[in-house]
């Protein structure tokens, strides 16, 4: 009687079981895993080994690698290049550009004169007044002070009372133990730390900030780059509203237009970014100067709290990212 093929035969090598008709490949592919394997082990111990006696793998010891025999030196300077190399997460062309440079140097083609980091700082300083200066470029942005409309929310009768200064973790019991969940910004771990950063009396009035690229218009001929802030004290109901205490549109980023030789280059894409970043900047700035010290602000009870402003949540959708 011919062999049943149904049944599964086990592979020798790894002991897993298959079907007749794929062991075969799976024999080959085992063996080269196992002998690659064993080679591996054997260069392990051969660099224990060499690590053991404080020296390293000699000129003669060869190393079969995938693509052909490789030579490990035992120079300590080859050690320290390999390790300079793997720190800075250098690329295939910049090891390469090293090592040529580090070669002309030791076959005494060139001479290299610096010293320490002060001196390369000199030479970039020195290369940098020999460069065409950029032509001053100036944008315009439009913003509203953030700490001024966020007073205006606490300060006021109809919304002050939803706010919540007091950071809070909540749980739920699922009949074996407590488990903790979030459902506003002020039970996030973030307000949390915020809060314990600050002195007994101080409390966080912790901001959200989102900007995105919009079209003003049907037909798309109109942009604008709108920051939409919200006060992360407040429900997310509130927040999530249209009315007082939703989100609300504190400042327009710039737009920064394509210009023929530039749209498309890394480059471009890097100014757009400086650009938008120092406009987040300024924006900011209307915040930065109370989060040290905070600000002593008369709330809707009439009473004055401490106020400290924190970003609880920055996202921005540049364009290119």
């Amino acid at each position: 009687m011919p062999p049943d093929r149904s049944k599964p035969v086990q592979c020798e090598i790894c002991g897993k079981q298959f079907q007749s008709a794929g062991l075969p490949p799976h024999r080959k592919a085992c063996a080269r895993k196992k002998q690659k394997y064993q080679e591996d082990l054997a260069l392990l111990e051969k660099v224990s080994q060499g690590l053991e006696n404080n020296a390293w793998v000699h000129d003669q010891d060869l190393v079969n690698a995938n693509n052909g025999d490789m030579v490990l030196d035992g120079h300590e300077s080859d050690r320290s290049v390999a390790e300079l190399a793997l720190e800075a997460a250098l690329n295939k062309n910049q090891t390469e550009h090293l090592i040529k440079l580090l070669r002309r140097v030791h076959d005494k083609h060139e001479k290299f004169t610096i010293t320490n980091q002060a001196d390369l700082r000199a030479l970039w300083d020195a290369s940098g007044t020999c460069l065409t200066p950029p032509e001053p470029r100036q944008f315009h942005i439009w913003y509203r002070l953030l700490w001024d409309w966020a007073c205006d929310l606490v300060k006021d009768p109809s919304v002050g009372p939803h706010c919540i200064f007091n950071v809070q973790r909540l749980s739920k019991f699922d009949g074996n133990s407590f488990i903790r969940f979030i459902d506003e910004p002020y039970t996030t771990d973030s307000f949390w730390n915020f809060q314990t950063e600050l002195l007994a009396n101080g409390k966080v009035l912790a901001f959200i900030l989102y900007a995105d690229k919009a079209k003003l218009s049907s037909f798309g001929c109109k942009k604008g780059y709108p920051v939409v802030a919200r006060l992360a004290n407040l429900p997310a109901v509130i927040q999530n509203s249209k009315g007082l205490g939703g989100g609300q549109v504190v400042g327009w980023l710039p737009v920064v237009r394509e210009e023929k030789g530039h749209t498309g280059k890394p480059a471009w894409a890097n100014f757009k970014m400086a650009v938008w970043h120092a406009s987040f900047g300024v924006l900011l700035e209307t915040i930065a100067r109370h989060s040290k010290s905070g600000c002593w602000v008369k709330c809707w009870d009439g009473i004055t709290r401490q106020l400290f402003p924190r970003i609880l949540i920055l996202s921005a959708d540049y364009e290119g990212q």
